[in-house]
């Protein structure tokens, strides 16, 4: 026997189908995802100086 009867799907009573009514959850992640990006680019720029002031400061020492 087939269940057609599904709770997550959207009907035209539904909350959930207007995207203006989607739970805060998502914006908070939007927010985690901006701030995680902004810590991954500068995290790369200070690996990337490191790595060129090694290379210059290395030969110096040799």
């Amino acid at each position: 026997m087939i269940d057609d009867h599904h709770e997550d799907v959207p009907t035209e009573q539904s909350p959930w189908r207007d995207a203006e009514h989607l739970p805060p959850v998502i914006e908070i992640n939007r927010e985690w995802i901006a701030r995680d990006a902004k810590w991954s680019v500068e995290l790369v720029t200070l690996i990337a100086i490191f790595c060129v002031g090694c290379a210059f400061a290395i030969p110096a020492f040799i």
